[in-house]
């Protein structure tokens, strides 16, 4: 098996160069949706429990994130 394309370096999970306005937590939050999807394809529980978990810690960091942004917009 030629696992050459499988380097997140060259692109594996799409562009590795973020967008503009993108952070890390974002690219984290993309990656671990997608990994979401095939472990849910893989159909193993345990997996699927562990990749739900990861994806609510994101989203509790990303609405965070939000709620500060608002914050130092406010004053």
């Amino acid at each position: 098996m030629d696992i050459t394309s499988l380097r997140v370096s060259e692109g594996t999970f799409g562009d590795t160069v973020p967008s503009i306005g993108e952070t890390q937590l974002d690219r984290a939050a993309e990656h671990a949706i997608a990994a979401q999807e095939a472990i849910t394809e893989l159909q193993d529980p345990a997996l699927k429990a562990q990749a739900d978990a990861l994806l609510m810690s994101l989203g509790r960091k990303l609405a965070q994130r939000e709620v500060l942004n608002r914050r130092r917009h406010m004053h």
